[in-house]
Order: C-alpha cells, then structure tokens, then sequence
C-alpha cells in the first residue's frame, strides 16, 4: 500500500474514533520536582532560611477536601522562631484556639473561616528547631 493509502486509513481510523490530532500539540507535563518542593502552606509562610525536610499533600483526613503539611530545619534559636509564627499568625488572618507550651515545644491550633491549621516548633538535643506547618481545608 502506498504511502498516501496509509495516511487516508490512519486519517479514516482516527476520525471514526472521534480523535484529533493537533500538530505541535503536547500532553502536558507532569509537576515537575522543583515545582512541587517550592509548594507552600497557603498563610503560613515558610521560616526564612529553613530548610525543608518533607511535604506531604492531597491526603484527606477526616471531614476535609485538602491538607498539607511541610517540615523544615533550621539552625536558629527556638525564641526566634516562635516569635516569627506569633507575628505570622495575625498578619495572615489567623485566629489562635489553643496553644500547648513546653520547655522545647511549642504548639498553635489556628483557624481561619472553614480551615484549620497547626503548627509545632519543637527545639532538638542536637541543637537546632524543627517546625511542622500543616492546613486542613473543608
């Protein structure tokens, strides 16, 4: 068969089955890694110069459509960091529930319209502090 008798048939085939082909035309392309390492907790800024030591997104727990949760590193004292997410808290609109206070740790449960938030600093033997963001989303 000719080449131009291929090109009908595959032309005939393709339009029997409703497809199209779009020249130049792409899938679109999956997240790439350093997209998904730069998402954010949405209100809850990320601690300057932390490093990010996981994320996780998309699992729903109980009675909400979205969550995200993230943790970082840093080398700062604990004082510096809890004053920072104190500040952050109502700069982004946040209202504090509850807060737990312990010698090393400390613990926020905010809240803002349907969504709910915590976030935990927690100062390490080895030195430096460990904050875990995490929003729930209804």
């Amino acid at each position: 068969m000719s080449g131009l008798g291929v090109g009908l048939m595959v032309g005939a085939v393709r339009a029997a089955r409703g497809c199209s082909v779009q020249s130049g035309a792409r899938a679109p392309a999956a997240p790439s890694p350093a997209a998904a390492a730069a998402a954010t907790v949405e209100g809850l800024p990320d601690y300057p110069g932390a490093a990010r030591t996981g994320l996780e997104t998309g699992e729903v727990k109980s009675g909400f459509s979205r969550s995200i949760e993230a943790r970082f590193h840093t080398g700062d004292p604990i004082e510096a960091v809890k004053k920072y997410y104190e500040d952050a808290f109502s700069a982004n609109g946040w209202t504090v529930v509850s807060t737990e206070q312990k010698a090393t740790e400390n613990k926020w449960r905010l809240s803002k319209g349907t969504t709910v938030a915590e976030v935990q600093v927690e100062a390490e033997k080895t030195g430096g502090v460990r904050i875990k963001l995490e929003r729930r989303d209804r």
